[in-house]
This record gives structure tokens, sequence and C-alpha cells, in this order.
């Protein structure tokens, strides 16, 4: 795992509810989101996707230090969705992305991220905003070192 590599994504439809906090908060919101998806009859069509939304790679690790990051929850559906207060549905941009696989408990993602922030300084690649990280299991099912996380982060 953690090898980084370069791959083009698609834009992909989302319900994303944002916040500012901790990353420790996510398991708090997101039966928010899934509640009101739910309500709404609309089916995911992929993994849960969380948004760090500061404007560099090197301003989220600084943020979520501080508890205080601008953070996104968001799900993949299959069909647009009414807004509400707290919910948004929008088209997620694809494009080129430097791309890893984190398998292990989410509290050592950071070391990842920092991990893909060198690479981009050694390959002279552009880190662009924001990261973005795909649940690709489910962390109530399966032991904390084996939770399994893609971690995408857009370049130039």
């Amino acid at each position: 795992m953690n090898k980084i590599k370069i791959e083009s994504i698609q834009p992909q439809l989302v319900a994303g509810m944002r916040y500012r906090g901790s990353y420790d908060n996510i398991m708090d919101v997101l039966p928010t989101l899934l509640g009101y998806l739910t309500s709404q009859g609309v089916e995911l069509s992929g993994p849960p996707i969380f948004i760090n939304h500061e404007p560099t790679p090197e301003d989220s690790l600084i943020e979520e230090a501080k508890g205080n990051a601008d953070i996104e929850i968001c799900a993949p559906v299959s069909q647009k969705i009414k807004d509400n207060d707290l919910i948004k549905c929008y088209t997620l941009p694809g494009g080129r992305m430097a791309k890893s696989v984190h398998e292990g408990p989410y509290s050592e993602l950071g070391l990842l991220r920092q991990r893909i922030i060198r690479w981009a300084k050694r390959n002279r690649r552009m880190l662009t905003a924001p990261l973005r990280e795909y649940i690709l299991n489910d962390p109530l099912r399966v032991p904390e070192k084996e939770i399994l996380t893609e971690v995408y982060a857009p370049i130039n």
C-alpha cells in the first residue's frame, strides 16, 4: 500500500454536508447525511468521501491539528436530490490526482498526507485543494488496522 501514483478520475454527483472541526467528528456527522439520503429514497453509488477544503494540503494538516478543519462529508448519489439547510447536491469535479491507499486507523492518515506532499515536491508536482479520502470498507465492521482509505490530492 502507500505507493503514490497519478490517476484521472471522473466528475461525480454527490450530496455533501460541510462543517468546521476535526476528523474525529465524522462518525457523529455521517448519520445525518445518510439519514437524509434514505428519507429522499436515493441510493449511494459509491463509498463515502471526506473532503478537506483548506486552501492547500499543508493548511489541511495545520487546521486538523487545531481541530478547526473545513471538512465535508459526501456520499456519491445515483440521482440529483433536493438541497436542504445542511446538505447540498452537486457534481464533484474530476481531474488528475495523486492517489495512494492507506490501510489502518484514521489517526494515521496525516502521515500519508505528509508523504503525498513530500512526493509532490520531489516530483515537481503542484498539489491543489481539496484533498479527498474515500472510505473503502466499513470501519464498524473491520478491525481498525484493516480500514482501507484511498487518498486523492488534485495536481496540476
